[in-house]
C-alpha cells in the first residue's frame, strides 16, 4: 500500500497501515499512482531484528514517550541511523533506516498485530530522518486564510490549538504582519507546509498543502503583545518545534538550520515571555564579527558543549539556577575543558549527562570503580551515580577553592539552612 505524504511515497510492505496499524490517519493519503515511482521510505517487517544487528550503534538522545509509556532511543550505527522503542514487558521496537537507501528494516509487526502508538510514532522518526534535508517536521497548528496558512508553534499548554483566544485582541497587527509577508513572498521561493498523518491531541487529517504566510510563536506571559524577530531570533524561535531528537545529530541539524536559514518566509515571529522552560544563552563568535547573541534550548546548548570538548575543545558557559551556590552563582561564567587523565576526583566541579539525557554542571562526591557520584554545592540529596562515560568536561579550580568545597561537601546533612539564607539573599 502506498501513501502520498509531502509529495513523496510511504510504502508499506505486507502491511496495511489503516486496516492492519490502526492508523485511520493514513487513509486521506492512500494514492493508486505512485506504483512506478521510488518511494521515499519503504516499510519492511524484518523478523528477527534485535539491537545487536546493528554493528557500532552510538546513542544520541533518549527520551519518554507518555503516550506508550515507552523509552524512546536515537542513535548511528555504521551505514545509518536507528530508532527504538522500549515499553514495560515487550520486546524493544525498532526502526532502522539505512543512509542512501529508501529501506526501512522494522521487528513493529512480529508478534502479531502491530501497537498503532508504536507504528505511528516510528514512522514519524523515519520520515523526518529520510526527508531531512528537503523538508522538516513542525510541531503547530495551521490557520488557513485567502489560501495562506499561519502556522503556531508553542509549548504544550499554550493555546496551539485554539490559537483565535490569545490573539483576538492582536489580529490588525497579525493581519499586518501577513501582508507584509505577502509582499515579500511574490519575489522570493514559497515555502509550502504540508497536512500530515500525524496529529497532537486533536485528530486532523488532512491531504492538503498552502504556502506559508508567517510563523507565530506564543507563549505565556502576563501581557498581550506581538513582535517581528528579527532573522537569527526567528530561525532560533523555529528550532524548538523541529524533532528534538535530531538537535544530538549534527548533520540533521545541520541540514534544518540550513533549510530554515535559506528557505524561511521573511515574517513577523509573535512572541511574549515565556514561562517554566528554562534557556540558555550562548556566544557564537566569528573570525572577523562582533559576537552574535542567541537563545537555544539548555539541552540543546549543553549537547553542543559535549561535542566541542569531545573534540579537544574549551567552551565558556554561564551557569544558571542555584544548585553549585555558594561557589557558582547563577549567570556566573565558567569555563569547560576536555578531561585528561586522573581529572575525576572527589571535589571536581564536572560536566555529566545525566540518564534521562539531562546535562549539569555538579562536584564529584565519590569515585568507585567506573561509576561517579555528582553532587551540587547547592544540593543536599546527591545526584545519580554516572558512568565515566557520560562525564565530558571539567572546571578548573584554585587550591583555595578545592580546600572551601571540601570542607563544605562534610556539611552536608545541615548546610541546607545556611543555603536557605544564601538563596534569599541571592533573589534580592
Amino acid at each position: 500500500m502506498d501513501y502520498l505524504v509531502a509529495q513523496d511515497l510511504i510504502r508499506s510492505e505486507h502491511l496495511d497501515l489503516v486496516r492492519e496499524g490502526g492508523l485511520n490517519g493514513f487513509k486521506p493519503f492512500e494514492t493508486t499512482c505512485g506504483a512506478a515511482n521510488e518511494p521515499l521510505i519503504r516499510l519492511s517487517p524484518a523478523e528477527p531484528l534485535t539491537l545487536d544487528d546493528f554493528a557500532g550503534y552510538r546513542e544520541l538522545d533518549r527520551f519518554d514517550f507518555d503516550e506508550a509509556v515507552a523509552d524512546c532511543h536515537f542513535g548511528r550505527y555504521d551505514g545509518g541511523r536507528l530508532f527504538y522503542m522500549t515499553a514495560p514487558g515487550q520486546r524493544p521496537v525498532l526502526f532502522a533506516k539505512a543512509d542512501g537507501d529508501p529501506l526501512v528494516q522494522s521487528n513493529v509487526a512480529a508478534d502479531g498485530r502491530p501497537d498503532p502508538s508504536l507504528l505511528r510514532f516510528g514512522l514519524w522518526m523515519s520520515f523526518g530522518i529520510a526527508h531531512n534535508p528537503h523538508s522538516i517536521a513542525i510541531h503547530s497548528s495551521v490557520i488557513v486564510h485567502s489560501g495562506r496558512a499561519v502556522l503556531f508553534l508553542g509549548e504544550s499548554g499554550t493555546g496551539k490549538e485554539h490559537p483565535y483566544a490569545p490573539v483576538a485582541r492582536t489580529h490588525s497587527r497579525c493581519a499586518t504582519a501577513q501582508r507584509r509577508l505577502a509582499d515579500r513572498a511574490r519575489r522570493r521561493r514559497r515555502a509550502t507546509v504540508f497536512g500530515s498523518p500525524w496529529s497532537g491531541k486533536t485528530p486532523c487529517y488532512r491531504n492538503e498543502s498552502y504556502p506559508i504566510a508567517a510563523f507565530v510563536r506564543l507563549a505565556q506571559a502576563p501581557h498581550n503583545r506581538i513582535a517581528r524577530l528579527p532573522v537569527v531570533r526567528a530561525i532560533g524561535a523555529l528550532l524548538p518545534s523541529c524533532p528534538p531528537a535530531f538537535a544530538y545529530d549534527a548533520q540533521l541539524q545541520d541540514n534544518i538550520c540550513d533549510t530554515l536559514s535559506t528557505d524561511r518566509p521573511r515574517a513577523g515571529l509573535p512572541v511574549g515571555v515565556p514561562a517554566r522552560r528554562r534557556r540558555r544563552t550562548a556566544l557564537v563568535r566569528n573570525d572577523d564579527r562582533r559576537p552574535m547573541k542567541r537563545t537555544v534550548p539548555n539541552r540543546m546548548l549543553f549537547a553542543e558543549t559535549r561535542d566541542q570538548l569531545l573534540a579537544g575543545r574549551e567552551v565558556v558557559v554561564r551557569v544558571l539556577g542555584q544548585s553549585m551556590l555558594p561557589f557558582f552563582r547563577s549567570g556566573s561564567r565558567i569555563t569547560l575543558r576536555p578531561l585528561r587523565e586522573g581529572d575525576l576526583r572527589r571535589g571536581h566541579v564536572v560536566l555529566g549527562e545525566t540518564d534521562n539525557g539531562h546535562f549539569v554542571v555538579h562536584r564529584i562526591l565519590t569515585v568507585c570503580d567506573e561509576r561517579v557520584t555528582p553532587l551540587g554545592d547547592g544540593n543536599t540529596v546527591r545526584d545519580r551515580d554516572d558512568t565515566r562515560e557520560r562525564i565530558y568536561g571539567i572546571v578548573d579550580c584554585g587550591r583555595l577553592h578545592l580546600w572551601l568545597a571540601e570542607r563544605w561537601m562534610r556539611l552536608r546533612p545541615l548546610r541546607r539552612y545556611p543555603l536557605a539564607i544564601l538563596r534569599r539573599i541571592c533573589r534580592k
